[in-house]
């Protein structure tokens, strides 16, 4: 069995303590104090002091700005609704699935009406069309949303992309171009996960009652 001298296993002591402390820790201030202290067999050991420091939540601009880093200005920012192409335009989409909700118009008040029935084409737990690509050819009564009429689109939510960049908002943090996960949209709670159920199960005229 070969002999490690004291000096290189406290000189591997201290890279791993410091890798541990830099990759558990995340934001904190590593303090370069540290102290030599013997163990049984009379080795030295070094360890490093960590302190953590408050991390503020980081708003959706910063967001975009640390995972976009020094790439240049993204496109929702760049150019207006119009001016996106149709790979930009579907992108924008944050898939809650909230526009795939049955809607009910009162005929005296105009106002509308958000039911828990999704449409049958609509995956209830991943909030994505299963026909998008030919979706007006499989339900013809599939509203389309262009940079026109998003704007008198009032079945659409306040949370929705293409809404808030009508208004002059920015994207929200939990939106998968901002956070670059597809999932926030669900933990945020602003998607029709477990809240709504396949219209594939419900006849359309118990909607009315």
């Amino acid at each position: 069995m070969c002999r490690i001298r004291s000096e290189t296993i406290a000189r591997i002591s201290v890279i791993i303590n410091f890798k541990m402390a830099a990759s558990t820790v995340g934001r904190s201030e590593i303090f370069d104090r540290r102290s030599r202290r013997p163990d049984a067999y009379g080795i030295l050991h070094e360890r490093v002091w960590v302190k953590l420091s408050k991390v503020k939540p980081m708003s959706g601009k910063r967001r975009e700005r640390d995972r976009l880093g020094g790439e240049k200005t993204p496109f929702w920012r760049a150019k207006t609704l119009n001016e996106m192409s149709a790979e930009e335009w579907d992108a924008l989409c944050d898939g809650c699935g909230i526009c795939c909700l049955e809607k009910l118009r009162d005929e005296e008040t105009n106002e509308v009406h958000l039911t828990s029935v999704a449409c049958p084409f609509l995956d209830v737990f991943t909030c994505r069309c299963t026909v998008y690509r030919h979706r007006w050819v499989a339900c013809p009564d599939c509203l389309r949303i262009t940079p026109e009429s998003v704007r008198e689109a009032d079945w659409l939510p306040g949370t929705c992309a293409y809404v808030r960049l009508a208004e002059g908002r920015t994207l929200a943090w939990w939106h998968p171009l901002i956070s670059g996960d597809p999932e926030t949209v669900h933990k945020a709670g602003v998607s029709v996960r477990n809240k709504a159920i396949s219209g594939k199960h419900v006849h359309p005229d118990d909607l009315l009652g």
